[in-house]
């Protein structure tokens, strides 16, 4: 009979492939050039120092799961830092977490701070000012009724939180902007949603937009407003810009004219721009916009590919990128030039103005969905990742470390992974791993 003292000791060791995984967030640090912060679905969060050459994990053995879904720095003291945990694109397989971590040590040690049942925290915004001052989006349970959704605000650095915008068990927030040049003027999301294992409820009558213009102690639904589509909506992205203070984009999945729309005078007035098809393709998954801090008519639609419109959103065009399913971007306020976004292939940077970027052959990040070994010695193991290309690893080398020339794509599709594929690559039985 096996016993779990049999197992004491072995150690975990990485054996690869260092492939980059599911993202689902990204920020630069407001002064180091060099560092960045990139949350993962499943594998928690990572830091690089040298803009994406080497990345390191970050709140390993600290945070309790390891699915992060929102991270945000202080401007004013980046040592202070908030991560949401639960990736908040709940596809039929999403990762969950159990709620907001907190570090004022730059990320050397860190706090559960609260919100535990908020599951899936789509973002964390804070004041520009004042870092005690926190707003969290959450998405709550992504697979059925809870009160923990909406948007919680916290004003003495998460010590207790408030529920200040809530809808029904039903209706989370997906998106939370606070207006970069006056931070009463917040922007919020509000989504219904549910997934089942069938399928999803992606929309209905709760879904809209909704303003402050208090710091968030009164709401008012401006869904309704002129030249807003007609009908029910979906998911919703929201955007800023610090270039002109009175302009809001939304992306909106509507019944009645899915697209992008704009206002200049902070939601009042409306009008449609574009519904390109781009852009509102899988608005559960996607329908992410980001608007450069130095230019309004500038912005970023992270979908299955990468976007950008240098004309409000008028026309569109494709960003060179490694991999897809782009999930977040973020441009530096004070450079232009460094940017960061996310996707299933993991973090790419860019020093460039999106010219050139980083490579993701240096995450160790890859989501697997099964695993195979097969009976040689030393053994292999087969996997399929999510999104990408499934792979044979050894589970040892003659060189010492595992070279990235041993692993080898076998073969492709995510969802599963055949026996077959073991049989052919060394025609022995296949054991399944467990």
């Amino acid at each position: 009979m096996t016993r779990a003292s049999d197992f004491k000791a072995l150690k975990w060791r990485n054996i690869g492939p260092f492939l980059g995984g599911r993202g689902t967030c990204v920020v630069g640090h407001p002064t180091d050039k060099q560092v960045f912060y990139h949350g993962h679905s499943s594998g928690g969060l990572w830091k690089t120092e040298d803009a994406g050459q080497y990345w390191i994990p970050v709140g390993d053995g600290q945070f309790n799961m390891g699915s992060v879904g929102a991270i945000a720095i202080s401007e004013q003291n980046p040592d202070i830092m908030y991560v949401g945990l639960g990736e908040p694109q709940i596809r039929n397989s999403a990762s969950w977490g159990d709620g907001i971590y907190k570090t004022t040590d730059g990320g050397a040690t860190w706090q559960h701070i609260g919100l535990k049942e908020a599951r899936h925290i789509a973002k964390i915004r804070l004041h520009p000012d004042n870092p005690d001052v926190v707003y969290v989006a959450s998405m709550g349970h992504g697979f059925g009724p809870n009160k923990k959704k909406g948007v919680f605000r916290s004003q003495d650095g998460g010590q207790t939180w408030e529920n200040v915008l809530f809808k029904s068990e039903n209706t989370g927030c997906i998106d939370l902007i606070v207006n970069p040049s006056d931070p009463n003027v917040i922007f919020a999301a509000m989504y219904e949603f549910e997934r089942k294992t069938w399928g999803a409820k992606t929309g209905g009558p709760e879904s809209g937009l909704w303003r402050s213009l208090d710091g968030g102690d009164t709401w008012e639904d401006i869904s309704g407003n002129t030249g807003m589509p007609a009908g029910q909506m979906g998911r919703i992205g929201i955007a800023m810009s610090q270039a002109d203070p009175n302009r809001v984009y939304g992306l909106i999945d509507s019944e009645t004219k899915a697209g992008l729309y704009r206002s200049d005078d902070l939601g009042v007035n409306w009008s449609f721009v574009s519904n390109f098809a781009q852009i509102i393709a899988r608005p559960f998954y996607f329908f992410h916009l980001f608007a450069a801090p130095h230019n309004a008519d500038e912005l970023w639609a992270p979908a299955n590919k990468l976007y950008s419109s240098k004309d409000g959103g008028k026309t569109w065009g494709l960003e060179p990128g490694i991999k897809d399913d782009y999930h977040e971007a973020w441009v530096d306020p004070n450079d232009p030039n460094r940017i960061v976004v996310t996707c299933d292939g993991g973090c790419q940077i860019s020093l460039t103005g999106g010219k050139t970027w980083s490579g993701f052959n240096n995450q160790p990040t890859t989501q697997f969905y099964r695993l195979f070994c097969d009976n040689q010695f030393p053994y292999n193991l087969y996997g399929n990742p999510q999104d990408t290309v499934t792979v044979k690893c050894p589970s040892a080398s003659r060189w010492g470390g595992i070279s990235e020339h041993e692993t080898i794509v076998v073969g492709n599709g995510e969802t599963r992974i055949s026996h077959k594929i073991c049989d052919r690559q060394t025609q022995k039985p296949y054991r399944k791993w467990v």
